[in-house]
């Protein structure tokens, strides 16, 4: 597993978790982690957007600073989506897997 900051031009979007084929992204609104598949698309594709590869710590900083906030207007479908995932991941079940690889 790899963690990333992805950021459009100098603004944070996300704090990501590419998990094999999947590219989960930690969003702010619900606390969790989601499969993100727009990123997913630019990660392994397009290339559009700039991913920074951070560790743990950085990671801990970056969702505690709420990087992955939508406002609830503009973003009210993907929101909805990620609420209704039946499978979202903790970040302390991401960062723990993370910090596994990393050893």
């Amino acid at each position: 597993m790899k963690l990333f900051l992805v950021l459009e031009g100098e603004r944070k979007v996300w704090v990501a978790a590419v998990v094999g084929q999947d590219v989960y992204t930690y969003v702010d609104n619900t606390g969790h982690f989601h499969v993100n598949e727009a990123i997913g698309d630019d990660y392994f594709g397009e290339g559009a957007l700039e991913y920074r590869p951070i560790g743990v710590s950085k990671a801990r900083d970056l969702i505690a600073a709420h990087v992955g906030h939508l406002d609830e207007h503009k973003r009210a479908r993907p929101l909805a989506e990620w609420r209704d995932d039946p499978d979202p991941v903790a970040p302390d079940t991401i960062l723990a897997m993370a910090s596994a690889d990393q050893r």
